[in-house]
């Protein structure tokens, strides 16, 4: 399995941990928990975003024979800033209403840009017959 891969899997699991630790901390009573949409970006974005594009890296056709997967510069810069995006939603969640909007703001470019890392990282591999 691809190192790239491997990485994309490994932090997929690791939000999956930390989202499910959120669900408990929102049904327990008593207990501070997130936002939900915040529970529900570490689910989604989190946990599926970062498993599916690293089985896509994984498992999409071969780009060549001299680089299978192609050039991986892209899909690793798509990875950091994916996660780097999580990592300011939930601080963003957590600051005084203030400065939120300017956090959430902040996340969401992140994230947009990691995915389109990986958009254009993986769109070479599609090919027909």
């Amino acid at each position: 399995m691809p190192l790239l891969s491997r990485w994309a899997l490994r932090a997929g699991l690791l939000w999956f941990a930390l989202a499910l630790a959120a669900g408990v901390a929102l049904a327990w009573p008593g207990v501070p928990a997130p936002a939900y949409p915040t529970y529900l970006h570490l689910l989604t974005v989190g946990w599926l975003t970062n498993l599916i594009t690293g089985v896509a890296h994984w498992m999409f056709p071969r780009a060549s024979a001299e680089r299978p997967r192609g050039t991986t510069g892209v899909g690793w810069a798509g990875l950091a800033l994916l996660n780097a995006g999580l990592v300011a939603r939930g601080v963003g969640e957590s600051v005084p209403v203030d400065g939120r909007a300017a956090w959430l703001a902040v996340a969401a470019a992140l994230q947009l840009a990691g995915g389109w890392c990986w958009v254009a990282h993986l769109w070479p591999r599609i090919k027909g017959r």
